[in-house]
């Protein structure tokens, strides 16, 4: 996660919080319940749900990043913490983990344990909501990069290498301040794959969109994934 830390800095312009996420989170989660975001990064969606009423937790692998949330002071719990290591059971009403975070496990196992570990710690009734990028159109089409973000004082280059399995993420991020390099290891999962593990944990009501807004998902051309679960 060493990319993440060295562009702490730049998070919250590179990865601004979206309305239409917000929106999407509010029409699944119940007013002021308990809520957790895993993978918060810098704290923006977290903070904005706190903003809303909603009674939040947050954990992110990064150190850097937890305490550049603890800085905005909210009333967030945030806390630095592996999703695979979450102890919580029948916690929370809802549950999402979004911004590709998923996928940064080593493995297709690791996977299984972390949703797994989100069924255990959801309510009956709760709600998760995962997004990553859409592997199926990465991989069928041999997509070899995402598009560069760019702003004022920053540029975010983004390339995809295929090695083992698995796509290593090799990101450079150009700031006054100097130029940071990086590669993170991801796991490319699948929409049926991930379709599967939910239900064989025990999810209800799995499915599959290609927006927030609960468009359809086109598993060739849908830019992203989102999925969402129920625990009866």
């Amino acid at each position: 996660m060493s990319f993440y830390h060295d562009f702490s800095f730049y998070y919250d312009q590179i990865f601004p919080v979206q309305p239409q996420t917000i929106s999407c989170l509010k029409e699944l989660f119940i007013p002021n319940s308990r809520v957790l975001d895993i993978g918060c990064g810098a704290g923006g969606y977290a903070i904005a749900l706190s903003k809303l009423g909603y009674r939040l937790d947050a954990i992110d692998f990064d150190e850097k990043m937890i305490e550049l949330a603890k800085k905005k002071h909210s009333s967030v719990h945030f806390e630095t913490k592996d999703m695979l290591e979450m102890e919580a059971f029948e916690w929370y009403q809802g549950i999402y983990c979004i911004g590709n975070t998923l996928v940064h496990l080593s493995s297709l196992a690791q996977i299984r344990l972390a949703l797994a570990n989100v069924f255990d710690a959801l309510q009956s009734g709760g709600q998760f909501v995962l997004q990553i990028i859409n592997y199926d159109r990465v991989l069928d089409s041999f997509v070899d990069h995402l598009p560069t973000i760019k702003a004022n004082d920053f540029e975010l280059i983004r390339n995809y290498e295929y090695t083992q399995g698995k796509i290593l993420f090799n990101t450079i991020l150009k700031t006054p301040e100097g130029i940071f390099e990086n590669a993170v290891p991801l796991v490319p999962i699948r929409q049926y794959e991930l379709f599967q593990m939910m239900t064989e944990i025990g999810f209800k009501e799995v499915r599959s969109y290609g927006t927030f807004a609960s468009g359809p998902f086109d598993i060739e051309h849908s830019m992203m994934l989102v999925m969402k679960g129920k625990k009866a």
